[in-house]
């Protein structure tokens, strides 16, 4: 055996590099090498001749390929199997951090929560390998790895795999006792007595003693002998946890004693009924949030299965991150809809939203936003060329096919300056565990770009917002049609919300959708303010109360802070922080650079929008609104290219359209003003739906401008129109009276712009007039505004 290494070498071939040997395991002489196509390390393990002694390397290989269809998250991947000097071998990806066996071997003295969730990882892997037929036969400290703080377990199904290519050999007579396979300090006792009948339960004992050491310092039974163990496995009671541990609910210590149960029939019948009772165990102690406060988060049942080979470690094959000279930066594409229902699109799209607010939540990394990134997907360009148009170095794109209460979800990350495949995987899911595999997802897209995962919030990428599937549609619903911005889809969104959170009242991020959907039902939907604002403003404190950390919770307060409440002040604060929770939000960066805008520091308010232009180069409204900012502060030249940018983006945009006839119009430029058709009931939300006849005003058909007032007129009779549109046409015509008038019912009103009055120079006419000044000071602003 002393030239295994060589021998070793020469069957990997030159695939490979073996690096080093590690310390000895018990089965297996292990070594690391490095894969040289992909960059990556892997651990090959090759069997001791005294175990691998009466087996079939064949058998041996052919089990482990059933074996290596195991991929969960929390479970070490079989990579290759084969055979090397008479000995069979595998390899595995090599998992930096240690492993529990390590952890107790410092005396560690983990916190009760911790132990919960830990243990729930681990039988979250077993209840996926249970459920593909697969038992492990050898959990222990030493096969259960830590990754990220995370337990992965490794070993998954060898010992099954050994145990049938012995049996193939053994005669009839022999394999009716079975083979003992496993590590007798963790055995359960029909395993030590070699029952042919093992199944999983005896994984499930295994973590019962797991447990009980996690949590004391010592298994419960620590006879050196091996017949010594069996015995007191199969006859004797351990001494109660909570006499060692005072910590320990009483609840977790029943359970230990079930899982410890010498009678397989009275242990925990399933892994996931073992996943479940931690799950109520930690929810009781408080040591259960599924927030970003905390890792703390035992996920419940996670089904998750990985069917493409993919392994740990396959995201960092490259020396430096992609699109270099980029920085870290990617864009998440709309998720292709498998299966041809259209109806079902705003479930796909959805899923890749939710991974581009997660994402954005990482420090260091930059996201392009939904609306450039799906504009980008729109345009046929190839995914080289949309990594340019985004500025991003790296894009994610995929697929997504429902069937029923399951969900199959494909992903690819790419390079796109070397247009090379950083990674990429499949997994299928129960819909109420969709979140597993986007937080999955999330994290090989970190680990492929390098980004650092301790700024993340929590142990969760992705806000397992509610445990409820139809809750969780109904959001995604709700988010589809809040982006279209239409009335019709702002009603369909309220819906929608309204929905989710009466099946789930605790699901914050629904009810930070529903603020948001009522807001924007203002200005794009046609509801009152008093009508719309309160019950949104309500919605998003209701979402601020059970979970602070959400970005956007407090971009809809600064929202409604600003145009609402008319403070300026809490808003500014609100919007500092939806920023901090998520520099990647386009739309908080909006909402902000708004907030720095209103409150005079123009040149700031640029440097923001900017940014968030940047973050979301296709948004129709960013770009729209740098043209109206530049506009407030009296930069019509410029803003004329802005607007012209958005209405490359989107001719038919109507704000768009407004804003460029507008600027034309302040620098006397008529014809062209004149030239650009204008529909008034989109803008009927706001003062814009002045705009038009205030360009008439101003190019001297005063006739066609009292025709807008007198439409405007007619319109609200029956639906909400902004008094503000009236009174900046009125100020237009020299109407001083009716223009105060118009902007005391706006006042009154609650309208939604009344804050940006103070900036706009449509309304310059009226400053000079003593009623302006008190206005303003009713409003909480000063009269005018530095530019």
């Amino acid at each position: 055996m002393g030239d295994l290494r060589e021998r070793l070498q020469q069957t990997l071939g030159a695939g490979y590099t073996i690096e080093r040997e590690l310390p000895a395991g018990g089965m297996s002489r292990v070594f690391v090498a490095t894969e040289s196509r992909l960059g990556r390390q892997v651990v090959v393990k090759v069997l001791r001749p005294e175990v691998a002694a009466g087996t079939s390397a064949e058998r041996f290989e052919r089990e482990m390929a059933l074996c290596a269809r195991c991929h969960h998250p929390h479970i070490v991947p079989l990579l290759t199997a084969g055979e090397v000097a008479d000995l069979p071998y595998f390899t595995m990806p090599l998992v930096e951090g240690e492993s529990l066996r390590d952890l107790l071997a410092r005396g560690a003295r983990l916190p009760v929560g911790e132990v919960i969730r830990l243990l729930g990882e681990v039988a979250d892997a077993l209840a996926y390998a249970h459920r593909q037929g697969v038992v492990h036969r050898d959990i222990k400290p030493e096969n259960i790895l830590l990754q990220d703080g995370h337990a992965v377990v490794a070993d998954f199904g060898v010992a099954k795999a050994l145990h049938a290519a012995t049996r193939s050999e053994l005669p009839p007579e022999t394999t009716a006792i079975g083979m003992i396979i496993g590590t007798p300090v963790y055995m359960s006792p029909e395993q030590a007595l070699g029952d042919p009948a093992v199944d999983h339960r005896a994984d499930l004992y295994a973590l019962g003693v797991v447990a009980y050491e996690l949590l004391t310092g010592k298994p419960p039974f620590t006879l050196g002998r091996i017949p010594s163990l069996a015995a007191a496995h199969e006859g004797a009671t351990p001494t109660p946890v909570e006499r060692t541990r005072s910590d320990c609910p009483a609840a977790l210590a029943g359970l230990i004693n079930r899982l410890l149960a010498k009678d397989p029939d009275r242990r925990p019948q399933s892994a996931e009924e073992v996943v479940e009772a931690l799950r109520r165990i930690g929810a009781a102690g408080g040591v259960w949030r599924e927030s970003r406060v905390r890792a703390l988060l035992v996920r419940t049942a996670v089904a998750v299965a990985v069917v493409a080979a993919v392994g740990f470690g396959l995201a960092r094959v490259r020396s430096r991150p992609a699109g270099s000279g980029l920085g870290a930066s990617v864009a998440v594409l709309p998720f292709a809809n498998i299966g041809g229902d259209s109806t079902t699109n705003y479930f796909s799209d959805g899923l890749a939203e939710e991974l581009i607010s997660a994402l954005g939540r990482l420090g260091g990394l930059r996201v392009a936003s939904r609306t450039s990134a799906f504009a980008a997907r729109g345009s046929g360009a190839d995914l080289p060329g949309i990594g340019r148009r985004l500025g991003v170095g790296a894009v994610l794109e995929g697929s997504v096919r429902r069937d029923g209460p399951r969900v199959r979800v494909t992903a690819r990350l790419v390079d796109v300056a070397h247009d090379a495949q950083l990674w990429t995987g499949e997994y299928e899911s129960r819909l109420e565990n969709v979140f597993a595999v986007q937080d999955t997802i999330a994290r090989a897209i970190a680990g492929a770009l390098r980004v650092t995962l301790t700024g993340a919030p929590g142990g969760s990428l992705v806000e397992r917002g509610t445990g409820d599937p139809e809750a969780h549609d109904l959001y995604l619903r709700g988010r589809y049609f809040l982006a279209l911005r239409t009335g019709a889809a702002l009603e369909k969104s309220i819906e929608a919300f309204q929905a989710a959170v009466a099946r789930d009242s605790t699901y914050a991020l629904a009810w930070a959708g529903l603020g948001d959907a009522y807001s924007l039902a203002v200005p794009f939907g046609g509801l009152t303010p008093r009508e719309a604002l309160p019950k949104g403003k309500a919605a998003a404190l209701r979402a601020l109360a059970l979970d602070s950390t959400l970005s956007e919770v407090h971009t809809s307060l600064g929202l409604i802070a600003m145009f609402y409440d008319l403070d300026l002040s809490d808003a500014e604060r609100r919007l500092t922080r939806a920023v901090a929770l998520n520099p990647s939000s386009a739309e908080a960066r909006l909402f902000h650079s708004w907030s720095l805008l209103l409150s005079g520091r123009g040149p700031d308010a640029m440097a923001e929008i900017e940014r968030a232009r940047a973050l979301d180069p296709f948004s129709r409204i960013i770009n729209t609104r740098i043209g109206s900012f530049l506009h407030f502060l009296g930069r019509d030249a410029e803003a004329i290219a802005a607007f012209r940018r958005a209405l490359e983006i989107d001719s038919t945009f109507v704000q768009a359209r407004a804003g460029l006839a507008l600027s034309y119009a302040m620098l006397g430029r008529f014809r062209e003003a004149l030239a650009i058709p204008l529909p008034v009931a989109p803008m009927y939300g706001n003062f814009e739906s002045g705009e038009p006849g205030v360009i008439m005003a101003m190019a001297g058909k005063r006739d066609e401008a009292r025709r807008m007032l007198a439409q405007l007129e007619r319109a609200r009779k029956d639906r909400y129109v902004s008094s503000e549109g009236l009174a900046v046409i009125h100020a237009a015509l020299g109407e001083v009276d009716q223009a105060f008038a118009e902007l005391e019912r706006a006042a009154s009103d609650r309208a939604f712009t009344m804050a940006i009055a103070r900036v706009e120079p449509m309304y310059a006419p009226l400053h000079a007039d003593p009623r302006w000044g008190r206005l303003m000071a009713r409003l909480n602003f000063p009269p005018t505004a530095s530019r």
